[in-house]
């Protein structure tokens, strides 16, 4: 008797190999902060995001290799030390506030070249976001955009590249957050503002929204009552309020548990 090939389709039979797809991380989820001086003399975070096309880390490690008698003739490796830089390249972008700094220090040296990055990454596979945050002292070299807009041919953008290389050992910090919501606010019709959030809403969550004059957004895992102080949105609806105001949205679990979180400036309709 014949066998059937295994290649051959069955038609109409049910598959029974379930096609699990790769947990694949991408480059753009890792957040790259930097320690700006902000408006009131302290320093504030400034994410280092536009114009950048790619974030390159180079661990530099230092190996001490031996071979002893009792290894047969075999090596034995010791690492000792590392000493990490992370190159950015992209674009150079006028007014980004990260960028802006940079290029500022493009004739300084010392001590006016060191600050801090701080490196976030989010992982969004439990049932609430866990973030490890990474900061680490740094010096900033190689800065490419701060004398004029060098580089390239007349018909291309000007470049914007640096190296921050990392000084000492960084503090790492681990635990649940409220992931970040993009929220972004324009006119709709007579005091009303339309609101758009990134990214989109997650399978079997819902949106609440808020507005006032300052609002304080939840702790990760807050257990939420819809219908007081926050109320059910819909993702689409146009919401009442006034110029200046604050609205945020939050990112609601099929439990209504706060998953994720943002707050905008209040752009209403005349």
């Amino acid at each position: 008797m014949k066998m059937p090939n295994i290649y051959d389709p069955v038609n109409g039979s049910p598959a029974d190999v379930t096609v699990k797809p790769l947990n694949l991380a991408l480059v753009s989820d890792t957040r790259v902060y930097l320690a700006i001086p902000g408006p009131d003399g302290d320093n504030v975070w400034a994410r280092l995001c536009e114009g950048v096309t790619s974030f390159t880390y180079n661990a530099n490690d230092t190996t001490q290799q031996y071979q002893f008698m009792c290894g047969g003739g075999y090596a034995a490796n010791e690492q000792t030390g590392r000493a990490p830089t992370i190159d950015v390249a992209g674009r150079r972008v006028l007014g980004d506030p990260a960028q802006e700094y940079v290029c500022s220090l493009a004739y300084s040296l010392g001590n006016d070249l060191k600050t801090v990055v701080r490196i976030d990454v989010m992982d969004t596979t439990g049932a609430l976001t866990q973030r490890t945050s990474v900061e680490w002292g740094c010096t900033l070299q190689n800065i490419v955009g701060g004398l004029g807009y060098l580089g390239g041919e007349a018909t291309e953008n000007a470049p914007f590249s640096c190296t921050i290389a990392l000084n000492g050992a960084p503090t790492v910090v681990k635990g649940p957050v409220l992931y970040p919501l993009q929220v972004t606010s324009t006119a709709a019709s007579t005091g009303k503002t339309s609101l758009a959030v990134m990214p989109p809403l997650r399978a079997g969550h819902t949106y609440a929204t808020q507005v006032g004059e300052s609002i304080t957004l939840p702790n990760p895992g807050d257990s939420i009552t819809v219908g007081t102080t926050w109320t059910t949105w819909d993702g689409t609806s146009a919401i009442t309020a006034t110029n200046g105001q604050q609205v945020a949205v939050i990112e609601l679990t099929s439990d209504n548990k706060a998953w994720g979180g943002g707050v905008a400036t209040a752009v209403v309709g005349a």
